[in-house]
């Protein structure tokens, strides 16, 4: 670390990183209703002269993520993140796997247990990967395609989130469209609105 000597005004300039390079790195998070979780990753830092640090991480192995009971995993992940004082800024994370795929933006506000989010994040994924567990051969195919905005404490953030699959077969139901808006918090789901498109017409 570098730290220059000179002080304007009676305030401390903070210290400069050089360059580092992290290969094979483990990073967990936990919260009492999200958990992630990345194995084997390669990361980079850098740092200005104004104490903003910099970093890209790649995740070789893929990542796990956790809400309430549900677990899914991604084959890959890559973010681009900027910390300023008290501001973490998430300017890029994407994520897939063969059966799906997101994109997400935004930034935390790190305050200790007061720690906020605004995050929007946007995927699609394949429905009968959903049903992959199951031995039932009458799952739903489609795709979904979603937008999310997360915000509010990080230990309890509020999810909003719209929804479209264009292309919905159950069985013999087929269905040509579908929307919804919801939220999500605190484990509860709430369903705004949906309206579907099904034999010739339309169910608000």
């Amino acid at each position: 670390p570098r730290v220059n000597s000179r002080q304007s005004n009676g305030t401390s300039t903070r210290p400069v990183l050089p360059p580092i390079v992290v290969d094979d790195l483990d990073i967990s998070f936990q919260q009492p209703a999200t958990a992630a979780a990345i194995r084997g990753a390669a990361l980079q830092l850098t740092s200005g002269e104004g104490g903003r640090i910099s970093a890209r991480i790649e995740a070789r192995h893929g990542a796990t993520m956790s809400v309430g009971d549900g677990q899914n995993g991604l084959d890959t992940v890559a973010a681009m993140v900027d910390l300023d004082g008290e501001r973490l800024d998430l300017r890029e994370l994407t994520g897939a796997r063969g059966d799906g795929a997101l994109h997400a933006s935004g930034s935390i506000t790190l305050q200790g247990n007061a720690s906020t989010v605004d995050v929007t994040v946007n995927g699609w994924s394949d429905l009968q990967s959903w049903w992959a567990a199951t031995n039932d051969a009458a799952v739903p195919v489609g795709r979904v395609d979603a937008t999310a905005r997360v915000t509010g404490s990080v230990s309890d953030p509020a999810i909003a989130f719209e929804a479209t699959c264009g292309s919905f077969a159950w069985s013999d139901v087929q269905v040509g469209d579908i929307r919804a808006r919801g939220s999500y918090r605190g484990g509860e789901l709430s369903l705004n609105a949906a309206t579907l498109r099904f034999a010739g017409g339309t169910v608000d």
